[in-house]
């Protein structure tokens, strides 16, 4: 599944959780990518829309819209899942 640029850009910025733990999320050479606190970057997938998949962690991220606005996401990992809010 291929996702235009202008709609990858719609997801980038940072996102945290109840436990302030922050996910960046950026665009790089028309690719999306996720890095947990300024960590390793991982290559997200297109699964569906507003969904990726993380093939080295076998996660899953959702992103949640509201009024067509990104509003943060949920990230399903070894069966658990962690909701992160967008704050930029």
């Amino acid at each position: 599944m291929t996702i235009a640029s202008a709609i990858l850009k719609e997801y980038v910025g940072s996102y945290t959780s109840k436990d302030n733990s922050i996910f960046e999320v950026l665009v790089e050479d028309a690719r999306l990518y996720i890095e947990f606190n300024n960590s390793t970057r991982q290559a997200m997938i297109p699964t569906a829309e507003d969904k990726f998949f993380i093939d080295d962690y076998f996660s899953v991220i959702q992103f949640n819209r509201k009024k067509g606005d990104i509003i943060g996401f949920t990230i399903n990992f070894r069966r658990e899942k962690a909701d992160y809010i967008k704050v930029e």
